[in-house]
């Protein structure tokens, strides 16, 4: 069994977080194969979607070999609960939430809390967090992260939301481990007519620039 260094190793490794959110359960299976296709290998499925809890279980169960799975929007420790016993591997929130922390803690989870202010990274690190979420990252964009990257070298920072083909590689550039990518990335319009080849494409550009431009550095201390 995974613990939460081995996690947030594999997501480094990814270095794109593909968020699934609002797709219909059948159409999970293709997404994954065509993400997988594309080079990724992190995937976050978003609890506010119906049957997220299902395609979290799918993911695990067909594709534990090819991703590893996370979930979304996760907001309070009940939901974070529940997508742990699904399967997911690493929590995502859009808020510092202590209570969704100590629950990744106690299942030796990875937890990736949503901050801004260098106020709430430095609150992340003190309950344990190696890897926060810049959010809505798209507000202060690639300028940002390197500031604050600056003021906290040894924390991996995840900017999510606005992140595009056209930034990514100013994200990395800046200091970004991973990024999370949603729409433009997973686009329902694309896996509502089919082309979930335009999947594989997108997704195969996105870990080149990301991976191509990333100054993270690989290497992930044991020491907590």
């Amino acid at each position: 069994m995974s613990d939460a260094n081995d996690i947030l190793g594999r997501v480094l490794r990814s270095r794109v977080v593909a968020i699934i959110r609002g797709s219909r359960l059948g159409d999970v299976r293709s997404i994954l194969s065509a993400l997988s296709e594309g080079g990724i290998s992190a995937v976050e499925v978003a609890m506010n979607s119906e049957g997220a809890l299902e395609a979290i279980e799918l993911a695990r169960e067909e594709f534990s070999d090819r991703f590893v799975v996370g979930a979304g929007t996760v907001l309070d420790p009940l939901s974070a609960r529940a997508a742990i016993l699904a399967g997911a591997e690493f929590l995502l929130s859009p808020v510092l939430s202590e209570s969704v922390i100590e629950i990744c803690h106690r299942y030796s989870k990875l937890a990736v809390p949503g901050v801004l202010s260098p106020s709430e990274v430095s609150e992340a690190l003190r309950l344990g967090c190696r890897m926060v979420k810049i959010f809505p990252a798209t507000i202060f964009g690639p300028q940002y992260v390197r500031d604050i990257k600056q003021l906290f070298p040894g924390v991996h920072l995840m900017p999510v939301g606005g992140v595009s083909l056209d930034n990514v590689s100013l994200f990395m550039r800046s200091g970004a481990a991973a990024v999370g990518v949603g729409s433009q990335l997973v686009n329902m319009r694309w896996v509502s007519s089919g082309d979930f080849a335009r999947i594989v494409d997108t997704a195969a550009a996105f870990c080149s620039r990301a991976r191509h431009d990333s100054q993270d550095s690989m290497q992930v201390s044991t020491s907590m």
